[in-house]
C-alpha cells in the first residue's frame, strides 16, 4: 500500500492513496506475472465474460493489493475479476452500486446510489452496512490510513467524511461541485475531485475549501459539434506518478492532467464509441467510467452495448499501459 508523507491534514492520523472507485497499490506481483506488460503504450482488453442484464450503464472499479479487480455496473452486482480475466459475483442485492474503494483491511467499500448508503464487502463476500446517513447520491470514495472515508455526494454537491463507525459529517460543500463523481488523494496528501456535469478538476484543501485546478477539455475548447452531443463532464480519476488520469464517459476518452503544471492531454480515445485495442493513438474506448491503477497500469470498465439505454450489454475491462 502506498502511504502519504503528509500526516494529520484531512484526518488525525495521515492519508493513504486510494480512489473512488479506485486504489493505487504498490506491488501486486501476481498481476504482473500473470498478465505481463506490453513493451509499448497500448490499450488491451481482458477476456471478461459478464452480461449486464439491466441498464447499459457502469459503476466504479478498484483493484486490491493482490491485483484482483472489483467493478460494478450501477446495478445490483459487485463482481470480482481475477488477473486472467475470470469473473465471479462477490456480492449482490445492491440498488445502484456506484463508486468503490479498498478498505485498510482489504475489504471493498461500495456506494449504493439510490439508497444513499455505503456497504462493506469482505473478501469472502459478506456484506454489511457502514452508514446510510449524511449521503445524497454517493459515488466515489477515498480512504485514509485509518479507514476514514471521504465520499463524493453527486446529488447535493458535497464531500462527506465517514468515520469507521459510520458517523458521517459534511467535510466540504462548494458551488464548484456539479455532481462530484470521482475523488482521490495525490501523493502529497491533497484531495482532488472531478465533476460529472462539467469538465473541472477541483482541488480541496485540508479545511474543505475548493478551487479549480484545471479544466479538462481540448485545446481551444470543445467544438460546437461536440457540445451538441453533450460531451461535457468527467467520470472518475486516478493518480499515478505525478499525473491524474481522468475518464470521460460521454466523449469515450482518457485524459492525462499534470498535477504540478495543470497541463491537459487526451492520451487515448477518438471521441467515438469503440472497443478497438492497440497503440494509444489508434485505440478506441466504449464509455469509460471507473478507473484504477496497479504498478502504473490503468484499468477501466467499458461497455459493449448502448450506454445509457435500456438494453442488454456486456461488461468490458480495458487495460492501459502508460508511456515509461
Amino acid at each position: 500500500m502506498h502511504t502519504h508523507p503528509t500526516v494529520g491534514r484531512y484526518s488525525s492520523r495521515g492519508i493513504a492513496v486510494f480512489v473512488a472507485c479506485l486504489m493505487f497499490a504498490s506491488a501486486p506481483v501476481a498481476l504482473a506475472q500473470q498478465t505481463g506488460t506490453p513493451a509499448e503504450p497500448a490499450v488491451s482488453t481482458l477476456p471478461v465474460d459478464i452480461e449486464l442484464t439491466s441498464w447499459g450503464r457502469l459503476g466504479g472499479i478498484t483493484v486490491d493489493a493482490l491485483g484482483y479487480i472489483y467493478t460494478t455496473a450501477f446495478g445490483d452486482t459487485l463482481w470480482r475479476i481475477y488477473p486472467d480475466g475470470e469473473g465471479e459475483v462477490l456480492a449482490d442485492g445492491f440498488y445502484g452500486a456506484s463508486g468503490n474503494a479498498i478498505d485498510i483491511n482489504g475489504d471493498v467499500l461500495q456506494s449504493e446510489f439510490f439508497t444513499n448508503s455505503i456497504y462493506r464487502v469482505t473478501r469472502s463476500g459478506d456484506k454489511s452496512l457502514v452508514t446510510n446517513e449524511g449521503l445524497n447520491g454517493p459515488v466515489a470514495i477515498a480512504v485514509d490510513a485509518e479507514g476514514v472515508m471521504f465520499v463524493a455526494n453527486c446529488n447535493d454537491g458535497s464531500v462527506v467524511r465517514v468515520e469507521r463507525d459510520g458517523t458521517a459529517s459534511t467535510f466540504s460543500r462548494s458551488e464548484l461541485y456539479n455532481c462530484p463523481n470521482g475523488i482521490i488523494f495525490d501523493d502529497q496528501g491533497d484531495l482532488y475531485m472531478v465533476n460529472f456535469q462539467n469538465d473541472h478538476l477541483v482541488k480541496v484543501d485540508a479545511e474543505g475549501n475548493a478551487s479549480i485546478h484545471t479544466t479538462i477539455e481540448p485545446a481551444g475548447g470543445w467544438p460546437q459539434s461536440a457540445l451538441d452531443r453533450n460531451v461535457r463532464g468527467n467520470a472518475h480519476l486516478v493518480f499515478v506518478n505525478g499525473n491524474f488520469y481522468v475518464t470521460k464517459i460521454k466523449s469515450h476518452s482518457l485524459w492525462r492532467v499534470g498535477r504540478d503544471d495543470g497541463s491537459v492531454e487526451m492520451i487515448t480515445g477518438n471521441y467515438q464509441y469503440g472497443l478497438v485495442d492497440g497503440p494509444l493513438a489508434e485505440a478506441s474506448l466504449g464509455a469509460p467510467n471507473g478507473i484504477a491503477a496497479n504498478r502504473g497500469v490503468l484499468y477501466m470498465n467499458n461497455i459493449d452495448g448502448i450506454w445509457g439505454r435500456l438494453a442488454r450489454a456486456r461488461l468490458v475491462i480495458r487495460k492501459v499501459t502508460l508511456p515509461q
